[in-house]
């Protein structure tokens, strides 16, 4: 941790900022690299500092196994029930970097919600092509009966917020609705329409 920079941000925050725990442990790292029977213990440290700190969502990133496009960006069951199971007062998760596909509820009450990053918004695409891709994102969501769909947005650190207003202006509003991300975890909760999926076991030491 880095005392100062947090200090400048908790400082600094405004109304609408969220700030959640990340990536994956108390130090950046890829769960998918770590022991299993190490795993608990890293979740339980992650934990106490999320406490600490007032947070109450979690983001993992998994790139140990590859990527969207090759291999497998996804977390098993094993290890998601691990940090649903070890972190009790989360509101939810988020996982992924680019679009990926985990998504469960668990945790002691079995309804905390692990959702993906269902699109990744890089800064070269212009605003309304990135508008289409999300217009397309929920027909096809709706189609396969899911609604409401969740739609987590992970927006590339260079996206300014004008560009991001500009994709939004282009988006149905009788269709979509832009939420903070405890609200959009709480809906998520509340009527879970997204299906369970988890990665398959990739080795002997982490499952």
């Amino acid at each position: 941790m880095a005392p100062a920079v947090l200090e400048y941000f908790y400082n600094e925050a405004t109304p609408n900022d969220y700030f959640i725990g990340a990536i994956s442990g108390p130090g950046y790292m890829y769960p998918g690299a770590v022991p299993f029977d190490a795993l608990p213990h890293v979740v339980e440290l992650s934990a106490g500092l999320m406490k600490q700190l007032d947070m109450r969502v979690w983001e993992t990133m998994d790139d140990s196994h590859g990527s969207t496009v090759v291999g497998t960006s996804d977390l098993t069951q094993r290890v998601a029930e691990t940090y649903l199971n070890n972190m009790p007062d989360l509101l939810g998760m988020v996982h992924g970097y680019a679009p990926a596909f985990t998504f469960a509820s668990g945790g002691r009450d079995g309804r905390t919600p692990l959702l993906s990053f269902d699109y990744y918004l890089d800064p070269a695409p212009p605003p309304e092509q990135a508008a289409a891709d999300l217009q397309e994102l929920r027909a096809i969501n709706l189609r396969a009966g899911a609604a409401p769909y969740y739609c987590l947005v992970h927006v590339r650190e260079w996206s300014n917020i004008t560009r991001v207003e500009q994709v939004l202006d282009g988006l149905d509003s009788d269709f979509f609705e832009v939420v903070p991300l405890d609200t959009f975890l709480a809906m998520a909760r509340a009527k879970p329409t997204f299906e369970t999926h988890f990665a398959p076991p990739y080795n002997s030491t982490q499952e």
